[in-house]
């Protein structure tokens, strides 16, 4: 983990994930989830337009 924020504070980055990684990460899970259930692929995309 410190190798993380050292890396981040080299490069000038975030120490801490913020709200749109974390947005991020759930489209990709929801793609994931979504993938599975109806059987096909799905596009991360398609999860970040769909209407809520």
């Amino acid at each position: 983990m410190s190798e993380l924020r050292f890396g981040a504070i080299g490069a000038g980055g975030p120490l801490w994930p913020d709200f749109a990684a974390g947005h991020e990460t759930a489209c990709g899970v929801d793609a994931m989830l979504k993938s599975v259930e109806e059987r096909r692929w799905v596009a991360v995309g398609e999860i970040r337009e769909a209407p809520t």
